[in-house]
């Protein structure tokens, strides 16, 4: 299941990209979360867990 939702979290970060021309952050991120959860009938919660475990870049201290 964190497949899918990796791969269901960059198809819609990469959309994102593509029309704003950088990536997702904040509320926008959020956003993504919340439909991803939808598509795989889940809380948006665990998405954001499996963004933030698997996908996120976390800044440099």
């Amino acid at each position: 299941m964190t497949e899918r939702i990796k791969s269901s979290l960059l198809d819609c970060m990469q959309a994102y990209a593509r029309d704003h021309g950088s990536l997702p952050e904040g509320g926008d991120m959020d956003a993504i979360c919340e439909t991803v959860a939808a598509t795989h009938r889940l809380r948006s919660s665990e998405v954001r867990k499996v963004y933030d475990r698997e996908l996120r870049v976390w800044d440099a201290v």
